[in-house]
């Protein structure tokens, strides 16, 4: 198995096939695997309990993550009403069909839910940015 992605379409045969190694050879790589499973799970419940504490839930972001964010999100049978970008980016119209806006657009509004699909590496600068438009209701999945 190379990848997340792999374990969860094979995740329920992975624990049958684990479940009957519980030697000494195989029990490391279960707990491993095992382990992983367990924090996706987690990780997927998170987003979905986020997602319904709001009336309306946007992407931050208009990239390779955050259209792998949105395919979980539909995954989970959720869905987005659209994307935001920081204020200093020139925002398409729309991406992935649905409309794209500034963060300050949205502003700090209670009924409004980010969900974060942006590289890692420029963290402090995107929460930052939430931040400075008054934004608390974020969440940086790990998905």
């Amino acid at each position: 198995i190379d990848s997340l992605a792999e374990m969860e379409e094979n995740k329920d045969g992975m624990k049958q096939l684990l479940m009957g190694h519980a030697d000494g050879q195989y029990s490391c790589a279960k707990a491993i695997v095992l382990s992983q499973l367990e924090k996706k799970e987690q990780d997927e419940l998170e987003l979905k309990a986020f997602m319904k504490e709001y009336s309306s839930i946007y992407v931050m972001g208009c990239g390779k993550i955050a259209t792998q964010l949105v395919n979980k999100i539909t995954e989970l049978e959720e869905s987005v009403d659209g994307f935001v970008v920081s204020n200093n980016q020139m925002a398409p119209i729309s991406f992935l069909d649905l409309p794209v806006y500034k963060l300050s657009d949205i502003g700090a509004r209670r009924d409004v839910g980010i969900v974060v699909g942006i590289q890692k590496s420029i963290r402090s600068e995107v929460i930052e940015s939430l931040e400075a438009n008054g934004i608390q209701n974020y969440l940086w999945p790990s998905i």
